[in-house]
């Protein structure tokens, strides 16, 4: 990341993302390097289509399937079951659309972290 005047330009080309009240206005790839929040949107995208998993977040209103600082990645999502973990915790699995393809995944409730997997299930509804 390197400053020019007051506008910070992040190793990707593009200026800091609008901060949050919980966000920087960027994120940091493997190797330290800085991107907007876009391009961090399009790297996770595209390493979910050749992976086929991904960590994310479930929306405060558990309708979207987002990044950490709010990028939607769907907005298809069906909330299969909720439960508690061995611990007592919050457990939520779900499916969601994302290129015409259904994934499917876990997490510990609306507004948190979770994993998902692409599936072979033609129909979020199967």
């Amino acid at each position: 990341m390197r400053t020019e005047g007051t506008d910070t330009v992040l190793y990707c080309g593009h200026k800091e993302s609008e901060r949050g009240s919980i966000t920087v206005g960027y994120g940091v790839d493997k190797d330290g390097k800085a991107h907007c929040y876009a391009c961090c949107l399009k790297e996770d995208l595209r390493f979910m289509r050749r992976v086929g998993r991904c960590t994310a977040y479930l929306s405060e209103d558990s309708r979207k399937i987002t990044t950490w600082p709010g990028e939607v990645i769907s907005d298809k999502v069906l909330i299969l079951s909720k439960g508690r973990d061995s611990f007592g915790g919050e457990r939520t699995y779900f499916r969601f659309m994302f290129d015409g393809q259904v994934w499917s995944g876990f997490g510990m409730g609306p507004g948190m972290y979770l994993r998902a997997k692409r599936t072979k299930i033609k129909s979020l509804y199967a």
